[in-house]
Formats: structure tokens, C-alpha cells, sequence
């Protein structure tokens, strides 16, 4: 039941901000951190983008064996994967008042399937307008912006003074 909000995102909000009041809101990278957070995991406040690239916090999941707590990113259709491969690849440093380029990205939290294949599983999320809920894996290809799998990332557990420098 979190109430989506926009304006409350990775780059203005602490997760702690959050959990003090979640009737606030949250995007839904935010209530995706938050999630991972309670359940023990230590990812920086990361916005899409960055969580894209990250290594110190997070590992690629290539291969279909998804655990519960992976994020899922996915993007709408329409979206062209070249296009945003080439300019992930070229991202340094993204202008916090330039938005745009992330809000292509959707956040999901894997929760897991009874029988192992992540397409029959469910996904905490927090859609646009909210409120937070569980779909399914088909459910996101059916919303309104036709969403499709672009990439999967797995937190670690550690916390940042267990990190070792890589």
C-alpha cells in the first residue's frame, strides 16, 4: 500500500527517510532499495542508472537462476536496447537535475517461484501511480507500458565495512 511518488528517489531520499514515513511514498527505485534493505542487503542509494553499472554493491545475474532480492530492470516497449546499450556504456556522471534517461528504467524485487522459473514468479513493486503490489512476471509485458526484462542485478549482504576494495 506505499503511494508512488516521483519526487521521492534514490537522489533526494535516504532509505532510512523512507522507513521514518512511508505513507510519504517512494519511486520505485526507492521502495526497491528499501525492500532489499529490510531484508538485510546493503546497496548504496543508487538510481537506475547507476545500479546499471555498479560492482562494488551489486553482480549481473545472466543466467535464469534468479534468487529472491534480485532487481529487476526493465524498461518500456519502444525502447531501443542499442541505443541505451551505447549510452550506459558512455555514462560517468549523470547531471542530477536530468532525469529523463532514468525514468526509462522500471524496478522490480524478485520474490521468488515455487518451481524455480522466474516467469512464473512474483516481483514486489511500486508502479506508477502506486500503490505498491506483487505481479507477476506476465504482468508487466500487459501494463500499460509493456514492460520487458532488460537486465538482472543480485545485492550482496555485506555491509560496507565488510567490502573489501576490488
Amino acid at each position: 500500500g506505499i503511494p508512488y511518488n516521483g519526487k521521492r528517489h534514490p537522489g533526494n531520499t535516504s532509505v532510512q527517510q523512507f522507513f521514518e514515513d512511508p505513507s510519504c511514498g517512494a519511486n520505485c527505485e526507492l521502495f526497491a532499495l528499501a525492500i532489499c534493505h529490510k531484508a538485510g542487503f546493503y546497496v548504496e542509494q543508487k538510481r537506475s542508472i547507476e545500479l546499471w553499472h555498479d560492482t562494488k554493491f551489486t553482480v549481473e545475474v545472466r543466467a535464469a537462476s534468479y534468487e529472491p532480492y534480485d532487481f529487476f530492470l526493465f524498461l518500456p516497449k519502444g525502447s531501443d536496447p542499442h541505443k541505451l546499450m551505447e549510452e550506459l556504456r558512455s555514462f560517468k556522471e549523470f547531471p542530477e537535475n536530468d532525469i529523463n534517461e532514468l525514468k526509462r528504467f522500471h524496478q522490480a524485487v524478485y520474490l521468488g517461484a515455487s518451481d524455480g522459473n522466474y516467469k512464473n514468479g512474483l516481483f514486489l513493486h511500486l508502479p506508477k501511480p502506486g500503490p505498491s503490489c506483487i505481479w507477476r512476471f506476465e504482468d508487466f509485458a500487459r501494463s500499460d507500458k509493456e514492460y520487458w526484462l532488460f537486465k538482472v542485478k543480485r545485492p550482496f549482504r555485506l555491509r560496507p565495512q565488510e567490502l573489501s576494495p576490488r
